[in-house]
């Protein structure tokens, strides 16, 4: 087989899923076809901003046009379906308006070791029950602090972080959520606020923010 990595003429795409996640590594361009197969340009972007932190080397800076500055590198294919899947990547796909393929769960499933090696069949994954940390987490973020931050960028659409936090309703909902200290974190917050941008479509600008 000249590409192993590519999908053959006569293998459906399950097949094809079911035959690259049998592979140690994989090219970061593989792995997010794979997984990531009909997103929009900018949660692909996005995904791979996500990713960069834990996978420097397979998804590198790019240029404007998307074009790496350096050659990226193979990339472990259980480490990659474990991040997917201990981050929630797919509900943060949902938290974006994408819908997950089926068969890109179905990829993670297999290669997590967590689907079944004949039928097509998935384990649902089940959301977090509200009354537990994460479950309340989950329903700060999409039920309150996302859509108040969409309503902040409407208004302000060039706005950067810090002025968003500063937004008396912003703050009041951080100052009454109700967590200990320290979540939601930091980076969870700045995760949140760019799924608003992206949501909103809109860009902070450039430069200090007027104090």
């Amino acid at each position: 087989m000249k590409y192993p990595e590519g999908q053959q003429k006569d293998e459906s795409r399950e097949v094809y899923i079911r035959r690259i996640s049998k592979f140690p590594i994989l090219s970061p361009n593989t792995i997010l076809r794979a997984v990531f197969p009909a997103v929009r340009l900018d949660t692909l972007r996005y995904i791979k901003d996500c990713a960069r932190s834990e996978f420097p080397n397979s998804f590198p800076p790019e240029d404007n046009k998307g074009i790496p500055f350096i050659d990226p590198e193979y990339i472990s294919t259980k480490a990659f379906a474990k991040w997917v899947a201990e981050e929630d990547i797919f509900e943060t796909l949902r938290s974006l308006t994408e819908k997950p393929s089926p068969t890109a769960e179905l990829f993670i499933e297999l290669v997590n070791g967590k689907a079944s090696s004949n039928g097509s069949k998935k384990v649902k994954r089940k959301k977090p029950h509200s009354s537990t940390d994460r479950g309340r987490l989950d329903d700060f973020k999409n039920d309150k602090f996302i859509p108040l931050v969409e309503q902040v960028l409407k208004k302000n659409p060039d706005w950067q972080n810090r002025q968003i936090l500063a937004d008396k309703k912003v703050a009041d909902a951080l100052d009454t959520c109700g967590f200990p200290e320290g979540k939601p974190s930091k980076k969870a917050i700045k995760d949140w606020i760019r799924i608003a941008r992206i949501n909103t479509g809109a860009k902070a600008k450039i430069g200090r923010p007027p104090n």
